[in-house]
């Protein structure tokens, strides 16, 4: 490599299969390197790459946010002394994550079965909450018609034994059988996070309907320092709901959000304002969850006509203790490992629990009831990503990345609901889920804060290389599975961390993670 430079252009071929995501980092301006210096030029579908004589990797290929598509492209190389180009190998980004350690997903399920979800809850902090079943507890007090038919249900059932209450009635829409499960609650760490209403003031009925049944609308009265989250109902205006039926929750407790219609009146000829709203997430700026915190929407009611406020619940992020699985370590054989390998995944000790209503996407039968929590869990492991001849060491220029591909993470959304950007790690929240709650931390991932609502942010960064004959270099990613609350996981997917440190081997350096989506290597 030390033999002056040649200055003819090799061509080298190789497939790419996946996204190959380049930048430039010295355009010549005419579409191909210059004889001096060293870069990477883009001509679709061609790659030039140029590399120097006293550091032959100096050939840069790192990632650019416009995430250009490349398919079958051809890479042309130069280089100084052989005369016969060099083949440029990029490590798959698509190519299949490990999949989960089999002991890591049967501790999982050891710690869901131990926490026993469906009946004890889950701990919410100043307050806990458990999905009751709506058979033989909700009863079916109305049918109205109109363009959209709806059945009204009141709360006539048994509670469970540790002060379960809903926060108000519920309806069917269209008319028929509701959702086979409801979240109630409990107090928690504050034995006064709930109360009982005082009264209940009458707002409506269906005076106009001209149905056989009548339905009232009411209003339950908070005492002072609590709110009211949802209506009730009842067959008629001289029968109030119960009050000892019904929990009102602190309002420290309560956070003030948007309401989206949950039933339109129109054509059932009612002589008030029947609409029905429901609590939401403001789409144009959504709420955010306190530090450690989730914010849950009641599964209650508003009047429209009477105005009432949608509140989130405002609780502490719920965790589940697992037992952890150390993830393997790399090894380098040579011949054998390839750009692209993985370990196979560990465990970390902590999961994230959330409500079904954060899993809209989960089109599982029964899924309030068989599966009335969620619970994530980050699994980590090793992927190689280059593989590199390294005899006299040397530094070589890289892609620093972090988050996940846009492609990667709307499949892992349509599946999990679950939001993934380099901004803000792991996530649920949004007009269509039910909470809003950050992961991030939880799961030990790394963000960007040059992101700006990107699910992929990446840099250059320099690595110096050990003195070896060869030297792959391993990243540190982290498989983020949900699992239903029988323990069966849903699709996973990877998340890489940014720069940590960096694992090499066969050096058996210190461990380290390193995001690294286009890898550079002889051929």
């Amino acid at each position: 490599m030390s033999t002056p430079f040649d200055g003819s252009w090799n061509g080298g071929t190789a497939t790419i299969s996946s996204r190959a995501e380049l930048v430039n980092i010295a355009m010549p301006g005419s579409g191909r390197p210059s004889a001096s210096g060293s870069a990477v030029t883009v001509g679709a579908p061609v790659i030039y790459a140029d590399f120097t004589d006293d550091a032959p990797y100096t050939g840069v290929l790192s990632v650019d946010n416009s995430k250009i598509l490349w398919s079958n492209a051809t890479i042309w190389t130069r280089d100084y002394g052989n005369g016969n180009g060099s083949a440029l190998k990029m490590a798959d980004e698509t190519a299949a994550a490990p999949a989960p350690n089999a002991a890591a997903i049967q501790a999982v399920q050891t710690a869901i079965t131990a926490a026993n979800p469906t009946v004890d809850g889950v701990d919410f902090g100043a307050f806990h909450a458990l999905v009751v079943p709506t058979a033989g507890n909700f009863v079916d007090i109305y049918d109205g018609g109109g363009d959209t038919t709806i059945t009204f249900y009141q709360f006539q059932g048994t509670a469970p034994s540790g002060g379960w209450l809903p926060l108000g009635d519920i309806v069917a829409v269209p008319a028929g059988s509701p959702s086979p499960g409801v979240l109630f609650f409990a107090p928690g760490t504050d034995p006064d996070a709930f109360a009982h209403p005082t009264g209940f003031t009458w707002l409506l009925d269906d005076k106009g309907s001209g149905d056989d049944r009548d339905v009232v609308y009411w209003e339950p009265v908070a005492p002072d320092g609590y709110v009211a989250v949802g209506i009730c109902f009842t067959n008629s205006g001289d029968i109030a709901p119960t009050g000892a039926n019904y929990w009102c929750i602190k309002q420290e407790y309560a956070l003030q959000v948007s309401a989206a219609t949950a039933w339109d009146d129109s054509g059932a000829n009612w002589d008030h304002d029947g609409n029905l709203n429901q609590p939401c997430f403001t789409s144009a700026s959504p709420e955010i969850a306190p530090l450690g915190g989730i914010l849950i929407l009641p599964p209650t009611l508003l009047s429209a006509q009477a105005g009432n406020t949608p509140y989130a619940l405002v609780g502490t992020q719920a965790t589940l203790s697992v037992t952890p699985v150390a993830v393997p370590e790399p090894t380098y054989v040579d011949g054998i490992t390839e750009a692209g390998d993985t370990t196979d995944c560990g465990l970390r000790d902590t999961l994230v629990v959330v409500p079904y209503t954060a899993v809209p996407a989960d089109s599982f039968t029964q899924q309030a009831v068989l599966s009335p929590f969620y619970y994530v869990a980050s699994e980590p492991f090793w992927k190689c990503t280059m593989i590199v001849p390294t005899p006299a060491g040397g530094t070589l220029t890289v892609a620093e990345s972090v988050g996940m591909s846009q492609t990667n993470a709307s499949s892992f959304a349509q599946t999990t609901s679950m939001t993934v950007g380099a901004e803000f790690g792991a996530a649920y929240g949004g007009v269509s889920v039910g909470v809003t709650v950050s992961m991030t931390e939880e799961l030990r991932l790394e963000t960007s804060t040059s992101a700006t609502n990107s699910t992929e942010v990446v840099t250059s960064v320099s690595l110096n290389f050990p003195s070896q004959e060869i030297t792959s270099v391993w990243q540190g990613q982290s498989l983020i599975q949900v699992f239903r609350s029988d323990g069966t996981p849903l699709p996973p997917a990877a998340y890489e961390n940014g720069f940590s440190n960096v694992r090499f081997e066969p050096s058996g350096m210190t461990p380290a993670r390193l995001a690294l989506k286009a890898a550079l290597a002889r051929g």
